[in-house]
């Protein structure tokens, strides 16, 4: 396996694809979940394009609410908040940079789901 990293101007670019093409999504998910350190890297990039970007309605910015995913070994769990608490009935969005096995973010999902979101955006 080889992982290949790409440059702060691609990442902003990725990032701006992504973000113009979730704000399209009804509903707009309003509980993100990054997955590991990875999916809090993308998180990050997300987010502070969408601070810059002069058409995206920063009021979605402000219905988010975050729920990190820890992973240690095969463990897999909510960091801060009850996931009881936040998820049914939320629209979710799962967020994992780099994917190899697909793995974590199927058993990521499979955590969600049990929580009775009203959708899962991966």
């Amino acid at each position: 396996m080889h992982t290949y990293l790409i440059g702060a101007e691609e990442v902003r670019g990725y990032a701006r694809d992504f973000l113009r093409r979730l704000e399209k999504f009804k509903p707009f998910p309003n509980v993100w979940c990054p997955v590991t350190e990875s999916g809090n890297s993308l998180l990050k990039a997300i987010y502070n394009e969408a601070r810059q970007d002069k058409y995206l309605d920063k009021d979605l910015l402000n219905t988010i609410r975050l729920l990190p995913i820890g992973v240690s070994g095969d463990n897999i769990e909510f960091i801060k908040e009850k996931p009881e608490e936040v998820i049914p009935g939320n629209v979710v969005l799962l967020l994992d940079g780099a994917i190899h096995s697909g793995t974590v973010m199927f058993r990521s999902a499979e955590k969600i789901l049990g929580h009775n979101p009203a959708e899962l955006y991966c």
